[in-house]
């Protein structure tokens, strides 16, 4: 069980008044940014496409966008006023496109049933798409970032032996949680909203999805110490790319009887991955990227499958360069950074230009011409 936090008002503490009524924007005030956006729905000009190293929309000319992140629902959003209030000031404030992230949290929230939605957090979030696609914003979509997707259970514990799950790293090697994320973004999708007429798939309101938020994590040997699930699929890549077992044990400079088949192919350590400079060290790299590569198209076939016709993307964290090179083959560059991420109950208090301008000169070593680029 979770531990409970009672907050109180005391001597050293004082309670915050919260307004009566929203603090927003006014519309037609100075600080009105509306006039950024142009007037009409989101889709009015088709779905958004890459074109010419840019965004574009199918029916017009290119289209940059201003996004606002949402990480979760708010607790206004339980009523249509305060979604429609939203969705009236994400214009206001100059913005034309929303990210939801953690999504598959939200939806999932209260649900002991996999793939099975909460309603009303279902409800919420199709108002709530309609509500932005009548102002003219459109929407990307993390399609999954817990670390159970689509599965009923708590999201939020890290793993551990009464819950192993990490679906950053299973859905690489798992068949059934690939289907956990299949279906539940057949029901996403491919469910038609009431208030706009349209699923999500062949809505134009969807601009963009990442397949998972952050999937580099999964295969990250410094956050991850149990590789064992990969072990089957990595005697396969070796099998693949050498042949016989002879050409294997030439290449990693093994000699003796110990390894006289693939199948006698022991797990890699962390040692192994941080070493290098071996040529079995390399072999594991190729191996992640291999992994990382399949994984990126099998999301996007499967995302064609079900119906959605948009510009998918993947792996936006990392800077390295494997990871770039992943997204050559990519509809365009997805990337998050960060700048004085909370660190518990405390924030850094540097300049992000102090620190050599480190935030944007990542995301400028990221870019790939000819490519759309997403600050995610």
């Amino acid at each position: 069980e979770q531990d409970k936090y009672e907050v109180k008002e005391c001597v050293r503490w004082k309670q915050i008044p919260e307004p009566n009524v929203p603090t927003g924007l006014l519309k037609g005030s100075a600080l009105d940014l509306s006039s950024l956006n142009p007037p009409g729905e989101a889709g009015q000009f088709g779905r958004v496409v890459a074109r010419d190293g840019g965004f574009a929309f199918e029916n017009g000319g290119k289209v940059r966008f201003l996004s606002e992140c949402k990480l979760f629902f708010l607790k206004d959003f339980r009523t249509k006023e305060g979604i429609r209030y939203y969705a009236d000031q994400v214009r206001l404030h100059g913005y034309n496109m929303v990210r939801f992230h953690f999504l598959d949290s939200e939806l999932m929230s209260g649900s002991k049933q996999d793939w099975s939605f909460n309603p009303e957090r279902l409800d919420e979030f199709e108002y709530l798409i309609y509500c932005l696609k009548k102002n003219g914003i459109y929407v990307n979509i993390d399609a999954m970032a817990s670390r159970i997707g689509y599965a009923a259970g708590y999201p939020w514990n890290p793993p551990d032996q009464k819950d192993p799950r990490e679906f950053k790293f299973d859905i690489h090697f798992d068949p059934a949680v690939r289907e956990n994320w299949k279906n539940g973004m057949t029901r996403l999708l491919t469910h038609v909203n009431p208030y706009t007429g349209k699923s999500l798939a062949e809505d134009p309101v969807l601009a963009a999805i990442v397949c998972f938020n952050e999937q580099e994590f999964g295969l990250d040997s410094y956050r991850r110490k149990d590789f064992s699930a990969a072990l089957p699929a990595w005697r396969n890549f070796l099998k693949k790319k050498y042949g016989t077992v002879q050409e294997l044990k030439k290449a990693w400079k093994t000699s003796g009887d110990s390894l006289s088949s693939f199948a006698m192919v022991e797990l890699f350590t962390l040692q192994d991955i941080q070493e290098g400079k071996t040529a079995k060290s390399r072999d594991i790299q190729e191996f992640f990227s291999a992994s990382e590569d399949e994984l990126y198209h099998w999301y996007k076939t499967t995302l064609r499958e079900i119906g959605y016709q948009g510009l998918v993307f993947n792996y936006n964290v990392s800077k390295s360069f494997r990871h770039i090179i992943l997204r050559r083959g990519m509809d365009g560059v997805a990337l998050n950074d960060y700048h004085a991420h909370p660190n518990g109950n405390s924030i850094i208090q540097s300049s992000s230009i102090g620190s050599a301008g480190n935030t944007i000169r990542s995301f400028l070593s990221c870019r790939i011409a000819g490519k759309p680029f997403l600050i995610t």
